[in-house]
């Protein structure tokens, strides 16, 4: 599995981002960097490179001497010294980045490069603020990083490869995102979910693919070492691919445990907007609507599962679905989730408004705790079956494999 790199390691976000990466995949596979080599004790136990961003050398030879395969690139020069110093601002902030995406084109390398809410200025709107929006900032920081974000987008059209740099850009929104007077875009959040789900979909397929692509290269390869007549260049071809192939796999696990950890702070954020909308004075004026619709929708819910269980035992080309895997799917997850999404969009003149956000709230937070407690209370109860479920499918993938 090939390495991170951090550029600019020894500042602000770098400081706190490597013993992170490095608490998540070990101490050997993040390499911190820096112009300024940091004093004992600042930087954990690791690898550390002396980097100067404005040297392509250097960034090459640290890809190469790590055999680097992401770099998170937050070597910049912050607003004060910017403002300072713009020539060498700009040098650092815009030609640092470029040697960066260079050197992660020749070696297939991803990309992340943090924004800045800097990035906008005082024309941006403060509240609601669209993602694409004016960007009008006022200081050498903040039009560095609105050129870097367009020079991204320059870059990968000049290389006309897309997939030669897979790159990740991160901009905050807004001002206050999650603060006592910000509006959360619920719409935005939404759009967030759907685009984790689509992306872990995505990833898990190429995962499948690049498995059975290995296996017919394995295959290959054994057969031609069984033949009398043994091409060295024939072997060394296939064992490339499969180094290419198992890179390119270990790129997309990665990139899977990154969109398991968004879909995480997606949902937390989404929660979070909940809990600006509840009003326990309202839920309990309602709460008898409330209840009805929890019963009438779990038991719904328990039907069409029960259904599906019925269809699925009756045909030989799907697995069957007994009482306990019929729990889980009926107790699994909440019921009305993206329905706070709807509670944006009815008209303040709606003449049910009140009940109708009262009961959806209440929906929600009834199965969040109820269906939680059933659905931990299953698992528990059926955790040897669950595990030697778990087992067998692991054995029948080896087995096909095989």
């Amino acid at each position: 599995m090939r390495r991170i790199l951090v550029t600019g390691a020894s500042g602000q976000i770098g400081s706190e981002l490597v013993p992170a990466l490095r608490a998540r995949h070990g101490h050997d596979f993040v390499v911190a960097s820096d112009i300024r080599v940091p004093a004992a004790g600042e930087i954990d136990e690791g690898h550390f490179e002396h980097v100067d961003c404005t040297h392509i050398r250097e960034i090459d030879y640290t890809v190469r001497r790590h055999d680097i395969g992401t770099i998170y690139h937050l070597a910049a020069l912050l607003s004060a010294t910017a403002e300072e110093k713009p020539r060498i601002a700009w040098e650092v902030n815009m030609g640092g980045l470029y040697r960066v995406l260079e050197v992660a084109r020749s070696h297939h390398c991803a990309v992340f490069l943090p924004s800045s809410i800097g990035a906008f200025g005082p024309t941006t709107p403060a509240r609601q603020t669209p993602q694409d929006t004016i960007q009008r900032p006022t200081t050498v920081y903040g039009i560095t990083k609105v050129s870097s974000e367009l020079g991204d987008r320059a870059f990968k059209l000049r290389s006309r490869q897309v997939r030669e740099v897979p790159l990740l850009v991160n901009r905050p929104r807004g001002v206050n995102l999650l603060g006592a007077h910000s509006h959360l875009h619920l719409s935005g959040i939404l759009a967030c979910i759907f685009a984790t789900i689509t992306v872990h979909h995505v990833m898990t397929q190429a995962v499948v693919e690049e498995n059975r692509q290995i296996d017919r290269e394995e295959a290959e390869l054994q057969l031609e070492a069984r033949s009398r007549t043994l091409s060295s260049t024939v072997i060394d071809n296939v064992l490339n691919r499969i180094k290419a192939t198992i890179e390119e796999r270990d790129r997309h696990l990665r990139t899977k445990e990154d969109v398991q950890l968004l879909a995480l702070v997606a949902n937390t954020i989404l929660f979070v907007a909940m809990a600006e909308m509840i009003d326990l004075a309202l839920l309990w004026k309602y709460r008898w609507e409330i209840l009805v619709m929890f019963l009438g929708t779990t038991l719904i819910r328990a039907v069409m599962m029960g259904l599906f269980a019925w269809i699925t035992n009756k045909t030989h080309r799907m697995t069957d679905v007994g009482v306990r895997w019929w729990g889980v799917l009926t107790f699994a997850g909440i019921k009305g989730g993206l329905s706070i999404v709807m509670l944006t969009m009815i008209p303040a003149s709606f003449e049910h408004l009140e009940m109708f956000k009262a009961v959806v709230i209440g929906v929600i937070m009834l199965s969040t705790f109820i269906y939680s407690g059933i659905l931990l209370a299953i698992i528990g109860t059926n955790s040897d079956a669950f595990r030697l479920e778990k087992d067998a499918e692991a054995h029948n993938a080896i087995e096909s494999r095989s």
